[in-house]
């Protein structure tokens, strides 16, 4: 009898062990763990804001619209198009157009254009092909081209990638995020939901 409560004892222990050793899911062109149902259109709003952690100052109070566009089910590509108002000493406005790919959410275009008080706009147009990012020369103002080893998703359209991602309690997914102005190379980035 005490012989079978330590054999289950043991065996709970060993089930609960599994269960821990939870097993990350790595979303790439190859491997498709998203969720295309849970992109709606419309547009969002989001106030922003940094913190400093010692003076628990705000800094770079934004406003962020996102608005996904209206797409078709069969349809090749979608586009999501954002604004940010920064109403600090600058009265910065940032536009943004993003085209993904309709069925695995990659990039394929990158614009934005931002424009500041007494400041020139400045004006970024990435293009994405799976093996690379470059700027288009007629429309950005800087030049830019690098290789990628992986597929990429774009780091500016977070919110919308994130709310794609089969949320499980105590699921792992590791992402090529990359910001399309870096000239870093994007590493792969752990997000767990607790």
């Amino acid at each position: 009898m005490q012989l079978k409560f330590v054999m289950l004892g043991l065996n709970f222990l060993i089930f609960s062990f599994v269960l821990k050793a939870q097993k990350i899911d790595t979303l790439d062109a190859r491997h498709l763990f998203i969720e295309m149902q849970h992109l709606h259109p419309g547009l969002r709003k989001y106030l922003v804001y940094s913190e400093d952690s010692v003076s628990r100052k705000r800094l770079g109070v934004f406003i962020w619209e996102r608005n996904i566009l209206p797409f078709k089910t069969d349809a090749k590509s979608i586009i999501i198009k954002r604004k940010w108002y920064s109403y600090d000493s600058q009265y910065l406005v940032r536009t943004i157009e993003s085209v993904v790919d309709a069925s695995t959410f990659l990039p394929i275009l990158h614009h934005s254009a931002a424009t500041a008080m007494h400041r020139p706009a400045f004006v970024e147009h990435y293009l994405f092909t799976p093996d690379s990012v470059y700027t288009a020369p007629i429309i950005s103002q800087k030049k830019f081209q690098l290789s990628l080893q992986q597929s990429v998703y774009n780091w500016e359209l977070d919110l919308e990638t994130f709310a794609l991602f089969p949320l499980r309690k105590e699921k792992k997914f590791a992402i090529y995020f990359y910001p399309p102005e870096s000239a870093t190379l994007p590493k792969c980035c752990e997000h767990s939901v607790e």
